[in-house]
């Protein structure tokens, strides 16, 4: 991607910025949490009830390539080695080269996310505009209805019985315990390890396309479901027309207040996870997914996470363009 002047000072600039409005909010949720005033209010979920089949339906369809090369790894790890290669790797490990600054680079570039591969070898306003939509519109929405209104929502009917057939008051916030577990496993989905090398475009788009067909496939399911439910179709969504533009703000402010520190965290962890070529992604998504988690769980509504989620995808993309630039 051809560099312009001020590109890197320019995205440098807009974390500087956005890392003040991030203090901001959290002084005035400090100032909040002192003086015993409700930060986000609880309110209960009007969401339908999912049932254990349509869980796992919806699981199943969305994780398909997931489970696929997740099986297809453990074969080739129980698939016997070639001795030829292995002497070879023997003999090769017993002669380490020195690292150099060069080497470092081209680690870090070995776990970069796929989608900024592809824009720094293919610049093309079309590329551009397709991994736009993928990254900003798409992967935001399906996510957030697959991870947060379905498993989560199912998380939090099982946890609520749960609690109430316990002896002894677990000690965790309301919705504490099936926040926790949707968020790790949206994190451990997200790690990527190095190969020999970063991927080819053709395997990078034909990974883009896969995800997105199934994205798109499964939010018509979920739609599906839920207009054969009852009640309101919108409802049944985690979607309240009349509290729509709060929300949107709710999840602008959400993003404020907990994507540029993330930002900081994930700078930090990459020359040190680049070293066991291994992207740092899991650890600050893992944060995300808390926050996105507990909008939900704590509003009972799908939009400000989906808000939140869109504007942190947005901005991390941008700020990678404009790094590069």
């Amino acid at each position: 991607m051809t560099r312009l002047p001020g590109g890197e000072l320019l995205g440098t600039a807009v974390i500087a910025l956005l890392l003040g409005a991030s203090l901001l909010i959290w002084v005035t949720i400090l100032a909040r949490w002192i003086g015993r005033l409700p930060v986000l209010p609880y309110q209960p979920r009007l969401i339908a009830r999912w049932t254990g089949k349509e869980v796992l339906a919806v699981f199943l369809l969305f994780h398909w390539s997931f489970l696929f090369n997740f099986v297809f790894q453990i074969l080739e790890i129980v698939t016997p080695e070639d001795p030829a290669s292995s002497v070879t790797a023997t003999s090769a490990e017993e002669e380490p080269v020195p690292e150099s600054n060069g080497q470092k680079d081209i680690q870090e570039k070995d776990i970069l996310h796929p989608v900024i591969i592809l824009l720094q070898s293919d610049p093309s306003p079309s590329t551009l505009l397709i991994c736009s939509f993928l990254v900003v519109v798409l992967a935001p929405v399906a996510e957030e209805f697959v991870f947060r209104m379905v498993l989560l929502g199912y998380a939090l009917q099982k946890e609520k019985y749960w609690r109430i057939s316990r002896t002894k008051p677990l000690n965790l916030p309301r919705g504490g315990l099936s926040v926790l577990i949707v968020s790790l496993w949206f994190a451990f989905l997200h790690g990527r390890v190095s190969g020999e090398g970063p991927p080819h475009q053709k395997a990078i788009w034909g990974g883009l396309i896969l995800t997105g067909a199934l994205a798109l496939v499964t939010i018509v399911l979920v739609f599906s479901i839920a207009a054969s439910k009852g009640g309101s179709f919108w409802q049944n969504l985690g979607v309240l027309p009349q509290k729509l533009l709060s929300d949107l703000w709710l999840g602008t402010l959400g993003f404020l207040a907990v994507s540029p520190p993330l930002w900081v965290v994930q700078a930090q962890l990459v020359p040190i996870f680049a070293k066991w070529g291994i992207a740092p992604d899991p650890i600050p998504i893992f944060l995300l997914a808390l926050a996105l988690g507990t909008l939900t769980a704590t509003t009972g509504r799908i939009v400000p996470a989906i808000m939140l989620h869109v504007w942190h995808n947005f901005s991390s993309l941008l700020i990678a363009l404009l790094s590069d630039m």
